[in-house]
This record gives C-alpha cells, sequence and structure tokens, in this order.
C-alpha cells in the first residue's frame, strides 16, 4: 500500500484484527466517509433478499450513506443496484484475512 492508502485507509489500523490484504474497486478515498455501511448477504439470495438489499441501500443512499460490500452476487450486488439507483458515491470492496 502507498502512504496515500495508508492514510485513507488509517481506521483500519486500530481494529485488533485487521484484514492484512484489502481489495477495492472503485473510488477508496470513500472508505475515510464518516457514513458507511456493508451490506452483506447470501450469493443464492431470495427475491425478498434481492428487493430488501436493493431498498435499503437506496435508502441509505438518499442520506448520503457510502454503501460497501463484499463483491459477490446476489445480495452484495443488489445493495450496489439500489445504492446506483440513487446516483451517490458508491464504492465495492472486497476483504480477505491470511
Amino acid at each position: 500500500m502507498t502512504i496515500k492508502i495508508i492514510d485513507i485507509l488509517g481506521r483500519l489500523l486500530n481494529i485488533k484484527d485487521k484484514p492484512k490484504e484489502l481489495y477495492v474497486l472503485g473510488n477508496y478515498e470513500l472508505l475515510n466517509k464518516q457514513n458507511i455501511v456493508a451490506i452483506i448477504g447470501s450469493r443464492d439470495c431470495t427475491e425478498y433478499g434481492r428487493k430488501n438489499a436493493t431498498y435499503f441501500a437506496e435508502e441509505l443512499a438518499k442520506r448520503d450513506i457510502c454503501i460497501i460490500s463484499g463483491m459477490a452476487i446476489g445480495v452484495d450486488a443488489f445493495a450496489h443496484i439500489g445504492a446506483l439507483e440513487n446516483i451517490r458515491e458508491n464504492n465495492s470492496s472486497s476483504w480477505r484475512r491470511i
């Protein structure tokens, strides 16, 4: 990681069991926003899960809350669809512990 990325993701340095790797697709500077919500769930989600992920992400995005996920199909994908329906800033991140 570059110094700039470490500065932006500085909040992660305070986590006791922090991830060794962090993959980000999109504008990583959004991870420094104060209001961030991760929406994650089943890859094989039901229609109920799809509707709720989309609805909650859209409502949160209307309130300028950044939506992040693990970038998987299913609930994660529908969360980003909901956030994008409101045309707000959106960021995808994937965590992997080693």
